[in-house]
């Protein structure tokens, strides 16, 4: 949450100047090791965000923008600037860039204060540097971390401060690689879906001839940014069954309750014998092809080929926090991590970090290869029921 949206910083100048025209070039030539590049002070703000969300501890990102005083001409002695930054903060607090040359970012640890509390000693810090004009340009924002959480955040707003760390080059990079996964997403969908339609006759009849009911099965998942689409699978189950049962099971799943052994001993995260389950759904759901109707999802943009599962949204509800993660950036896949590396051998919060590490390291590279790997572990079916 904003604390305070703008902390105005009403002091005069003692001290000597330097001309702007210095000012970029001296940026760079600080001495102070503890002054973070952008891209360091990105990566160590990601950390604290998932270390923050897993424990509970809080930390507070406070943020000096002196862009404005740039844009006006406005003189800075910077090196100055750089030691009063460092002395308004500890030795286990992080400073660096927020946006390089523009704003200033802080980041204090385990903070037992609030916000006020740090915004006003970067006040007094910056006392003898800013002249009655420059405070009128200059701000104090900050952010307490981790961000409330509530029922309402099944709609998992975007999260606009992480997107804003990421560089101009990253944004390139993530936009040409959006751009070349939608294009393989439509091609890649039309041609299962063209090549899969004889499959898609002979199961749809199948299904008819063994239980009452409709071939397909509709239901509502939790997208990109928690919107909530309709998934398409084949039905594998007798119809008008009561969702009491897999509930409990998620989330006992959530939880790590659940864990059952397979017919061979191995240890599972799934329901093995779930009564609700027709003949040739058994099959169908062991063999996957229940979720080939999902390339149709595909091609409507709801879904991509490769990303996390998508869950149902009484599975969101019994997320942790860090779990949201899965949900917030990329939309959900076909295929990924967990469906070729873990599938029901793998617990929810491994589940969980294999899809929060498909996401930091995705490209399109990568994409591919869980693509060309995924029928191996289907013809493995080593984890599937």
């Amino acid at each position: 949450m904003i604390g305070t949206p703008k902390l105005n910083l009403k002091f005069s100048r003692t001290r000597p100047e330097c001309p702007i025209d210095l000012y970029y070039s001296s940026l760079s030539e600080t001495s102070d090791k503890r002054f973070l590049s952008e891209e360091m002070f990105r990566e160590y703000f990601f950390r604290e965000c998932s270390r923050s969300e897993r424990t509970g501890n809080h930390f507070i990102l406070l943020l000096i923008d002196i862009e404005p005083l740039l844009k006006n001409l406005q003189t800075i002695n910077v090196q100055e600037l750089h030691d009063a930054l460092t002395h308004s903060v500890r030795q286990t607090d992080v400073l660096g860039w927020y946006k390089k040359t523009k704003v200033y970012g802080v980041i204090y640890a385990d903070a037992t204060q609030n916000g006020d509390f740090f915004a006003n000693r970067m006040r007094q810090n910056l006392h003898p540097l800013l002249s009655v004009q420059q405070r009128s340009l200059a701000s104090i924002v900050y952010m307490q971390f981790p961000r409330p959480h509530t029922d309402a955040d099944i709609n998992l707003p975007s999260d606009n401060l992480s997107e804003s760390l990421y560089s101009s080059g990253e944004r390139i990079r993530q936009k040409t690689y959006a751009t070349m996964k939608r294009s393989f997403d439509i091609c890649f969908s039309l041609l299962v879906l063209i090549v899969m339609s004889p499959l898609f006759l002979v199961v749809g009849l199948l299904i008819k001839l063994t239980s009452k009911g409709p071939v397909f099965y509709i239901q509502e998942r939790v997208g990109l940014k928690g919107r909530p689409f309709r998934i398409f699978k084949f039905r594998s189950m007798h119809t008008g069954c009561d969702i009491s049962i897999h509930r409990q099971f998620v989330a006992d799943f959530i939880s790590g309750k659940n864990v059952a052994a397979s017919a061979n001993g191995e240890k599972v995260h799934k329901m093995t014998n779930d009564p609700r389950i027709t003949k040739i759904g058994r099959f169908i759901r062991k063999t996957s092809i229940d979720e080939l109707p999902q390339f149709i999802n595909v091609l409507l943009g709801d879904m991509s080929v490769v990303g996390p599962r998508p869950p149902i949204a009484y599975e969101v509800e019994a997320y942790n926090r860090w779990h949201t993660h899965r949900v917030m950036k990329v939309k959900p896949g076909i295929t990924g991590t967990w469906q070729v590396y873990g599938r029901s051998r793998t617990d929810f919060d491994n589940m969980v970090r294999m899809d929060i590490n498909y996401i930091r390291k995705r490209s399109f590279l990568l994409d591919l290869k869980l693509v060309f790997m995924t029928p191996i572990s289907l013809l493995t079916t080593s984890g599937a029921y």
